[in-house]
Formats: C-alpha cells, structure tokens, sequence
C-alpha cells in the first residue's frame, strides 16, 4: 500500500438534501492527489433499496483534486447505508493503490403523505371500455362532400358552350364561255360533274 502525499478526504455527500423514493440522489466524494495522478472508481453493486443509475464519474478540479460521482436511486424511504465501491488511484510509473470506498449515508423520504400511517395496496383496476364514437359526423361529411362534388360538375357544364357545327356550303359549278372567261349557269347542281362543261361546249376540231 502506497500512501505517499495522497489524503482522502471526509466521506460521501448526497445531493438533494432531502431526497425522495424514485428521485435521483447524487453521492460524492472528494479525493486529493498529487500531479500526474489519476483516479479510477469501481463499479457500484445493485441493492433491494438502492440500485446505480449508470457508471460512476470521475472529475478532475481545477484545484488539483477529484471528485467522484454516483447517481442513485432508492425505492424505499428512511436512513440508507451503502458499501461503496473501492477507489483506485494510479500513478504516472504504473502503480496502483485502493483505498477503501467506505458507507455513504442519506436520508430517503416518502411520496405518501404522512396521514396515512398504514398504506395497503389498492387492487387493480377493470379493463377500460372505449366509448363508442358516433357515426353521424362521418356520415353527414360523406354528404357534404357528394353534394359539393355535384354542384361542381353541373356548374362546369353549364360553363361550357356548345360548338356550332360548320355548314357545308354548296359551290355553284362555273364553265369556261367560248372566250375563256368563267361564267356561271343558270341552272346550278352540285350532282353534275366538272366534265359536263366540256359536253355543254364542245371544242372544235381542225380542219386538214
């Protein structure tokens, strides 16, 4: 066991003052070291009436010493006595010392009113029925949307005009005069072919 300049300092503190079942109770503790020495703390056992809420912490200061951390939780009220793990120190060449983790000490109240001196466990509850839901406002929203859904088309065909269908337009057939200028009949039919004009004007023919 190396001593050397090393000095622990008085026990553990726990934070809040005054803690209750299920809150989370920070225990600390103070440890000198000289320079170049560092600090390594054990691994706390869970218990029936405390149990760890994750790996310790330890925390260089700006004096120079070190602050060990456990966060804890009790689930049972009155004065608790935890065995504290061992504190490693570790020197710069390689040494290793322990030192003895000691008892913290703290004060757990309870979350029930002190009226009640003899608290019993109430049975559970029945399972919950749910209420059932009305349909009407689901029903009355299909309606509202269908109708809504009506007026709009009825309102874009109205909107629309109907296109007007293009006439066909009868065309007078024209014959060539004998002067080659066209010249309308008197009797137009769409039913006689182009080739009748030449039937109606006959060309002549040469002589020899």
């Amino acid at each position: 066991m190396i001593a050397l300049l090393l000095l622990l300092q008085a026990g553990w503190t726990a934070a809040p003052s005054q803690p209750t079942v299920g809150d989370t109770i920070r225990l600390e503790r103070s440890v000198q070291a000289p320079p170049g020495w560092r600090l390594r703390a054990g691994k706390l056992a869970s218990g029936t009436m405390a149990e760890p809420l994750g790996d310790p912490a330890v925390v260089a200061t700006s004096s120079g010493d070190w602050v060990v951390r456990y966060a804890v939780v009790a689930w049972a009220p009155g004065d608790l006595r935890l065995d504290m793990p061992q504190i490693w120190r570790l020197g710069p060449d390689g040494t290793a010392d322990s030192l003895s983790g000691g008892t913290a000490t703290f004060h757990v109240a309870s979350v029930i009113p002190d009226s009640i001196r003899a608290p019993a466990p109430q049975p559970s509850l029945g399972p919950l029925r749910l209420d059932r839901a009305s349909t009407v406002p689901i029903i009355a929203a299909l309606l509202l949307s269908a109708g809504a859904l009506l007026i709009l088309i009825s309102w874009r065909r109205r909107g629309r005009a109907p296109l007007a269908r293009p006439r066909r337009s009868r065309s007078t057939p024209t014959c060539p005069t004998r002067a080659g200028s066209p010249r309308e009949s008197r009797r137009p039919s769409p039913r006689v072919p182009r080739r009748g004009c030449a039937t109606r004007w006959p060309t002549r023919s040469r002589g020899p």
